[in-house]
């Protein structure tokens, strides 16, 4: 066995993994899946990012196990934009298998044709024919145009949920390839659908009036009263919709944001997949109102949606009470 190569004396996991695909969302969920099925539950995450200047940690990771602690997944994200030195760099210290640290290396960059686009100082190097012929190397193209309504299919027949005639292939044509974003649109679609078990052309009419809000920098204008009359005005004014086709998509946006927030409040920081600057804008948002402002805002989110499919509010009536409320937690 080349020299380089790691041993794995059980085989009960590759010595190091390269992730080939151009989905995060898609990649998190395989790295995920390798980890649980080791049955070992408290797994170390470790996420450097390959258009970051990596600090000397990433090595020290990389090399020295935890001799008291947990076994570490040590995840590089966005390795393919990585320089030449840091992959001859790299071969010295994926010699030997070290059963304490697990190496993930993603290499995220656009496919061309239904192939990835792999720089050849990777495909060069032992380590990578040893990832090769011992399966080490998982690649997975992400979503595609012709897979897409597969993935909206499976999603729907989980919940139950048809499409009528045309539909779908109306619906698919709209929506984005990449796995994320893809179920906020579902999630979108779920919310309005409520109790509704059939998805009909009129349906699809509220993506036909996109919120021009971004829910980040609404909530953070809230926060500061002096914005408040600027927060009304965006809300009530100059949106062009009714506040019928405003609300739903509306509370969409906040679930999803409220949703990040919860996890940066409750620790769980790896799950999240932001810029580290506004990672920490948000975190900071998160713990400022707390675990129970977030679900506080949780509990807003039902009861709007009740009030108004039991016809307690009008959705004008609900979009600002809740925008009301918004204001009083964050303030």
């Amino acid at each position: 066995m080349n020299a380089s190569a790691p041993m794995s004396p059980s085989n009960a996991r590759p010595g190091f993994s390269f992730c080939v695909c151009p989905d995060p969302e898609r990649l998190r969920l395989h790295i995920a899946n390798l980890l649980t099925n080791t049955g070992q539950k408290n797994w170390e995450h470790k996420i450097f990012w390959g258009d970051e200047d990596l600090p000397s940690s990433f090595w020290q990771h990389l090399s020295v196990p935890n001799l008291m602690g947990p076994p570490r997944a040590l995840i590089l994200r966005r390795a393919h934009t990585l320089k030449v030195e840091f992959w001859k760099n790299l071969s010295p210290y994926l010699k030997g298998f070290r059963q304490s640290i697990w190496p993930f290396f993603c290499l995220e960059g656009a496919w061309n044709k239904g192939k990835p686009s792999i720089l050849k100082t990777i495909t060069a190097r032992p380590y990578w024919k040893v990832a090769l012929d011992k399966s080490w190397v998982w690649q997975d193209p992400g979503i595609t145009r012709n897979t897409l309504p597969k993935e909206v299919t499976a999603w729907a027949n989980q919940r139950h949920v048809t499409f009528a005639s045309g539909v779908l292939q109306s619906f698919c044509q709209g929506l984005p390839l990449e796995t994320f974003a893809l179920h906020n649109e579902l999630q979108k679609l779920a919310l309005h659908l409520g109790d509704k078990t059939s998805v009909t052309q009129t349906d699809l009419q509220i993506f036909n009036h996109p919120l021009d809000i971004d829910m980040f920098t609404f909530l953070r204008s809230i926060q500061d009263k002096r914005h408040n009359l600027d927060t009304w005005k965006k809300i009530l004014v100059d949106q062009s919709s009714s506040g019928s086709e405003l609300i739903f998509p509306f509370l969409g946006l906040l679930t999803w944001e409220v949703r990040t927030m919860w996890q940066l409040a409750a620790g769980e920081e790896n799950a999240v997949r932001l810029p580290p600057t506004i990672k920490t804008i948000k975190k900071n948002m998160a713990r400022q109102i707390g675990l129970p402002g977030i679900i506080r805002i949780l509990d807003l989110i039902l009861e709007t949606e009740m009030n108004i499919k039991t016809g307690h509010k009008t959705p004008d009536q609900a979009l600002e009470c809740i925008v009301q409320q918004l204001m009083h937690i964050f303030s």
